[in-house]
């Protein structure tokens, strides 16, 4: 666990730096490489943030800059490729990150969605993480991101969103078309079809369906406008863009009926009557070929009226338009008057009051399974659909020719009862004559009943809910199944399974986002046909309904009177706002409540108990945490909890996700049971006892990951902090709100590792100030007496309480210092949360020692230390951790040194400290500080030879890549494939063509990549190619203006360089703006590459003298050319090997000249040279 080190000296914008393991994250970026050797942790820039070294000139003040939030609100353009304040969002994960946040209306927008937004069902090894990095992208837009326990929602406020705008237009237009006033809905949809930027299919993609919306009351309004105007001119119909946009939109939609409808009329308006023919024409043949079916009704009478010349007039008032793009028949039931084909029912059992959507694979599996198994059971939570799967499977067994009898169990509540109902349904009698008194009758025992009942049965007998009459219904099966012949089939349907022998489980799970989206604007519109739909919006409803078809169901019925959002917005409380939303439904499905009452009234008190205790838990769950929450402790065995859980996995409560890498299995609660969980804690009074238990577990699960943070444990236990990431921050929060400071410090110490090393820093000093107080004097007073207060003058009782409640030290000492790394390293000007943090870490040194562990305890001293600004003191601590026994420190020490070495000017001490590291690191099986070495040696010894600087580069991607550093990985790759294209390879040099022009790309990336191609140009001798290659990477890099300079600033100097090597004379100006910059960061080998630049160009004037000395100046301040461009050919003399150079004598005398006076000097010669 790397931690990094707050610049030294700093006064610095916020900026991700180097990071060492355990706490020490050393603030530097690499100057080596043209910002092209970017740190392992330095994804944006190349370079220290900005930070005064001794002698160093002060700071140039600049202008402030317009934030988000500003009163004039910012622009945000969706509709097309996203803009803020007409400034291109760069990449690709960030602009598609970003909408979703935008078109929530401020809502919460979960984890699983942003996810699926951004990797679109292809995420990263750690997506948690990748998310977290790009909402931090996403602040330093000035964006107001929040996090939650479930996602993260944006703030609105300010923002002026162009497809919200777009949507309140809809809105109007449709109610306009409602009213009768056509014009004014056209004029309405016109507004909002302007908002569209140039886009040759503005039909398809993700703001496709509004925009047909829009062109369909557009059209429509055209269409109609003359009959409610009471012109008399003829119709001419919508103009030649209109019909294009409605061509392009039928296009994609070939089976859309309402909207090919509305094409052909269009068409005809105009006197298209031949085109208007074909287009029904290929209508007719997508429906044929994709669903078998023939054209709709509305089709076929527009069709006929086309054929009559009828659509030359005005359209027909009594014909409504065609509602606005719904689904089609891939998914969906038909609109606007389309006839709908009503299942034939199993005989005695129920018929199908609307269409199936999203159950077909169920049904074929289904089937398939009773072709195999005598008995199948289909198991699901209430309200998936059980009941509608088996009515479809039995009415296509009906249409086969088969017979079914269907048993509903719902009424029943005495297991006695299930015979006399099954042999009721079938039809059997109770009795049977007497053989031998021929005039009487005897009653049949149950198996005669049921032997005479099935024996000649050949079909299929459907048991409707049985989960309330499992042992009954079990026992009966069983008999039935024994006295059949080979033709019986059962299908039962349940919460939980019958658990006989032969019996074949099929689980129905939640619906997939398509189907769910359907479901709900199929039954939606069937109520409502105007209903204004927003595809996100409707998504988001689904997802939080765990796209259950009941809860979708309700959902629908509920809009028939409620706006989307209204419903969205509701669904907080969802069980008042969807009750009784149906009439006409059993009582277990009156709604959501309903529903889940039923199974928690199947269950035992413990079993009811621990169901509503794990509410409180936001995420899978493994059955440690369960026993844990649900306080089953007093079980006694593992096996008695696990079948406790077991219980609550078969009524469908929980389900069961295994891993199989041999992993913990998790269980996963629906959201709609742990709101349901919420409401029973809330009524028992019981949520701040299982959140207590939560918080412990969390704490001491915290303390468990942290001790293998470091080791061969390393990299499972950053995984399982990863999977745990949403419970450990819920009781973070909870712990930090109720001042539980033993759980918060403990929770705190790991997160903020994990953190710091995915380069979260924004995430980690957010927490750091909340759980430091940095804004609340009277709870940071009390936390301070509870650290410091004298326990011997309480009560016994009260003593043991305030022990009980005090923050372990060794968890104080660590979480404080990460809270002064991140400080440092996410906002050097927060020196509130550095103050309080070493206030801490000192408390725990000097008053429980005994009480740290002796890394905590070193980390901590030194991190106290390095919130100075003297680099003898900071060497010194380093070396101090050099001294130290424990190989973990000694490593970490070791690369402290070198990059405080290297940050120095010294860049051969530096490699020699950053090698043995790295093998320190290796022994101790530290990836991530083998990562970040590995980059160091690979970068700072780049000047050496292409090899091995490859080789260690390699090496680096391997292990960041392990500890989920991704973004870090890809600039080290930008890196490596400069320094193999500079070498020859084709391969290099195409990816760094294709990292140049990806929208995915982070901006620094693009920049280096640029610059890369450049040097490659110049090594052909393609002199203007290099040059406008330099010039794009400056563009590039000048986009990017929330970052630290650095990178930014080498950027600048290597296209100056390029410019002074093509021969040009106007170098000087862009190297005036990178020395500005430069001297402003005070970065020694920034400066140092300044100086390297000048010095090329006082060589290209003939100034050999002023050009060596800044030579020297350069090299004294840790730049090297070959750094900045890569390994060169020996023959170059300005990229001759360090040792081969005669100027080095110089840089040898040059060592015994202060920094201060260096910079100085090299002020003075860049000034005279003017």
């Amino acid at each position: 666990m790397l931690i990094g080190l707050p610049k030294i000296g700093a006064r610095s914008a916020p900026r991700r730096a180097q990071t060492l393991h355990l706490g020490v994250r050393l603030d530097r970026a690499s100057r080596c490489g043209v910002s092209l050797m970017s740190s392992g942790n330095w994804p944006q820039e190349f370079g220290r943030a900005s930070r005064r070294r001794a002698g160093a000139p002060a700071r140039r003040p600049h202008p402030p800059r317009p934030r988000l939030g500003d009163a004039v609100p910012v622009q945000i353009s969706t509709l097309g490729p996203l803009t803020i304040d007409g400034a291109a969002v760069e990449g690709s994960r960030l602009p598609a990150l970003l909408p979703p946040l935008f078109l929530a209306r401020g809502r919460i927008v979960s984890t699983a969605d942003l996810i699926e937004a951004v990797w679109a069902g292809d995420p990263p090894a750690d997506p948690t993480g990748a998310l977290q990095a790009l909402v931090t992208r996403a602040r330093r837009l000035g964006l107001t991101v929040t996090a939650t326990a479930g996602g993260y929602r944006l703030d609105p406020t300010d923002l002026e969103v162009d497809a919200l705008l777009a949507q309140d237009l809809l809105s109007r237009a449709r109610a306009a078309l409602s009213g009768g006033d056509p014009r004014r809905a056209s004029d309405h949809a016109a507004r909002a079809l302007a908002l569209w930027a140039d886009d040759d299919a503005p039909a398809v993609g993700p703001s496709g369906r509004l925009f047909t919306d829009l062109l369909t009351i557009r059209v429509e309004g055209e269409l109609a406008a003359p009959v409610h105007s009471g012109l008399a001119a003829p119709v001419h119909g919508p103009d030649d863009v209109l019909l294009d946009h409605l061509r392009d939109a039928v296009r994609h939609r070939p089976t859309d009926e309402p909207l090919t409808a509305l094409l052909m009329r269009a068409l005809a308006a105009r006197g298209r009557d031949a085109e208007a023919i074909a287009t029904y024409e290929r209508l007719r043949l997508a429906l044929a070929e994709t669903y078998g079916t023939d054209p709709s009704a509305v089709v076929a009478r527009t069709h006929l009226a086309l054929l009559r010349g009828e659509l030359a007039a005005p359209a027909d008032a009594a014909t409504p338009p065609a509602a606005p793009s719904a689904p089609d028949r891939s998914g969906s039931a038909h609109r606007s008057g389309t006839a709908a084909v009503r299942p034939r029912g199993a005989p005695g059992w129920r018929r199908a009051t609307a269409s199936m959507v999203g159950r077909e694979a169920d049904v074929s599996a289904v089937e398939h399974a009773l072709l195999e198994h005598p008995l199948v059971t289909v198991v699901a939570v209430g309200g998936a659909g059980k009941t509608r799967l088996a009515v479809e499977v039995a009415r296509r067994a009906t249409e086969r020719g088969a017979v079914v009898c269907a048993v509903e169990l719902a009424g029943v509540r005495d297991p006695a009862e299930v015979l006399p109902t099954l042999l009721s349904a079938l039809g059997a009698s109770e009795s049977a004559a007497d053989t031998e008194d021929l005039r009487g009758r005897r009653v049949l025992d149950p198996g005669e009943q049921i032997l005479r009942a099935v024996a000649t049965f050949d079909g299929l007998i459907v048991l409707d809910n049985c989960e309330h009459l499992l042992a009954g219904v079990a026992e009966v099966t069983a008999a039935l199944l024994a006295a059949a012949g080979p033709g019986l089939r059962i299908l039962a349907t349940s919460r939980a399974p019958l658990g006989i022998l032969g019996e074949a489980v099929h689980p129905v799970l939640a619906l997939p986002d398509g189907a769910a989206l359907a479901l709900l604007e199929t039954r939606a519109r069937a109520a409502r046909p105007t209903l204004e739909w927003d595809t996100a919006t409707a998504l988001e409803l689904c997802h939080r309904l765990d796209n259950l078809p009941l809860a979708l169901e309700l959902a629908a019925a509920r809009l028939r009177s409620m706006p989307l959002a209204d419903v969205l917005a509701g669904v907080a409380d969802r069980f008042a706002l969807l009750d009784h939303a149906l009439r006409g439904l059993p009582d277990r499905h009156q709604g959501l409540w309903s529903m889940v009452d039923w199974s928690w009234d199947l269950l035992d008190p413990t079993a009811r108990a621990l169901l509503r205790d794990l509410a409180v838990v936001p995420a899978p769950f493994t059955a440690d945490l369960a026993t844990e929450v649900g306080g089953l402790e007093h079980l006694g065995s593992r096996a008695a909890r696990l079948a406790l859980l077991g219980q609550l996995v078969e009524q469908s409560l929980l389900s069961l996700e295994e891993s199989g890498d041999g992993r913990p299995a998790r269980y996963r609660m629906l959201e709609t049971v742990r709101e349901y969980g919420e409401a029973r804690l809330a009524a028992d009074g019981a949520r701040d006892v299982a959140m207590e238990r939560l918080a412990g577990w969390a704490a001491g699960e915290a303390r468990r990951l942290r001790s293998d943070f470091v080791g061969e444990r390393q990299l499972a236990a950053l995984r399982a902090t990863t999977e745990d990431h949403d419970t450990l921050v819920l009781a973070l929060r909870w712990s930090v709100d109720g001042s539980h400071e033993r759980e918060a410090f403990a929770i705190a110490a790991a997160l903020f590792t994990v953190w710091t090393i995915r380069g979260l820093h924004v995430e980690a000093i957010t927490w750091a100030r909340q759980l430091l107080r940095v804004q609340d004097p009277v709870g940071r007073r009390a936390g301070w007496e509870l650290l410091c207060a004298d326990d011997g003058a309480l009560p016994l009782g009260d003593q043991g309480r305030r022990r009980a409640a005090r923050p372990d030290p060794d968890d104080v000492a660590a979480t404080a210092t990460m809270a002064i790394l991140n400080a440092g390293i996410a906002n050097a000007n927060d020196q509130r949360v550095s103050m309080l943090a070493v206030r801490l870490t000192r408390w725990a040194v000097s008053a429980h020692l005994d009480s740290l562990s002796p890394r905590t305890a070193a980390l901590a001293r030194m991190s106290a230390v390095f919130t100075s600004g003297d680099h003898a003191v900071h060497l010194a601590a380093a070396g101090a951790l050099v001294d130290e026994r424990d190989l973990y420190l000694h490593a970490v020490g070791l690369f402290l040194r070198a990059a405080l070495r290297e940050n120095h000017g010294d860049v051969r001490e530096s490699g020699v400290d950053a090698r043995d590291s790295y093998s320190s690191f290796e022994a101790v099986g530290d990836h991530w500080g083998m990562g970040m070495a590995a980059q160091a040696i690979g970068q700072w010894g780049s000047g050496r030879a292409t090899g091995p600087s490859d080789d260690w580069l390699t090496r680096a991607v391997h292990h960041l890549e392990l500890v989920g550093a991704v973004q870090d990985t890809q600039t080290i790759r930008v890196v490596r494939d400069v320094h193999r294209a500079l070498d020859g390879s084709a391969v290099a040099a195409a990816d760094l063509a294709a990292t140049a022009q990806s929208p995915s790309a982070s901006s620094q990336e693009r920049a280096n990549a640029l610059i890369g191609l450049g040097l490659l140009a110049a090594k052909h001798g393609r002199w203007p190619e290099a040059v406008e290659r330099g010039d794009a990477a400056v563009r590039v890099a000048r986009s990017e203006t929330t970052s630290a300079p650095q990178g930014r600033i080498v950027t600048e100097v290597a296209a100056a360089i390029l410019r002074i090597r093509a021969g040009r004379d106007d170098a000087g100006g862009l190297l005036a703006v990178a020395a500005r910059g430069a001297f402003d960061a005070g970065d020694m080998p920034v400066l140092g590459a300044v100086a390297l630049a000048y010095s090329e160009l006082a060589a290209a004037t003939g100034d050999t003298a002023r050009s060596d000395e800044l030579w020297v100046l350069g090299r004294r301040l840790g730049a090297n050319l070959a750094l900045l461009f890569g390994p060169q050919p020996r023959t170059d003399p300005d990229a001759a090997d360090v040792d081969d150079d005669p100027r080095m004598a110089q840089v040898t005398q040059a060592w015994t000249i202060s920094v201060a006076d260096t910079v100085a000097r090299l002020a003075t010669l860049i000034d005279s040279g003017r």
